[in-house]
């Protein structure tokens, strides 16, 4: 991420960089930076619930994905490469890990993470109310690489350079 003119990455150059948070609510975008450069990351995200649905402080893993960074051109900042959408609200745990490829690209840029609705059944509370206007409550994750598709089918799509 960059903050005051420099920037803060992770390199797995030599071994695995990580990064973990915690977060309540019903799903999660994370934002990096993307170019010829970065690498792969892999997102692990539990819940801290067990078998049958209790609270516990043992989450248990409900999604791991592997995200490929790389842009083919340009250099790309704050973009929402990885998004998790949860059945429930709750409390989870993502994990964050860089790995390099095969190509050698290794760096990845966390930028930042955008929770949906960490407030929920908050709503009347005066403080939330104050800090949120109605239009950003329970806010929710839609895909529109669908419309995309079908807008401009794969004859006619074409690769920008």
């Amino acid at each position: 991420a960059y903050s005051d003119g420099s920037a803060h990455y992770a390199d797995a150059k030599d071994g695995a960089a990580k990064a973990s948070f915690t977060f309540t609510g019903t799903g999660v975008d994370i934002y990096s930076r993307t170019n010829m450069e970065t690498g792969y990351v892999g997102m692990k995200v539990y819940k801290y619930v067990d078998a049958e649905g209790n609270p516990t402080d043992d989450p248990i893993l409900t999604q791991s994905l592997l995200i490929d960074n790389w842009a083919e051109s340009g250099d790309y900042y704050q973009i929402p490469t990885a998004s998790f959408t949860a059945d429930e609200y709750g409390k989870y745990k993502v994990e964050l890990t860089v790995v390099s490829t095969s190509d050698g690209r290794s760096t990845y840029y966390l930028d930042g993470i955008r929770v949906y609705n960490p407030i929920q059944d908050q709503e009347s509370d005066e403080i939330v109310q104050g800090a949120y206007g109605e239009d950003e409550l329970n806010a929710v994750f839609t895909w529109t690489a669908s419309a995309f598709i079908i807008l401009f089918p794969q004859s006619r799509r074409q690769t920008v350079q």
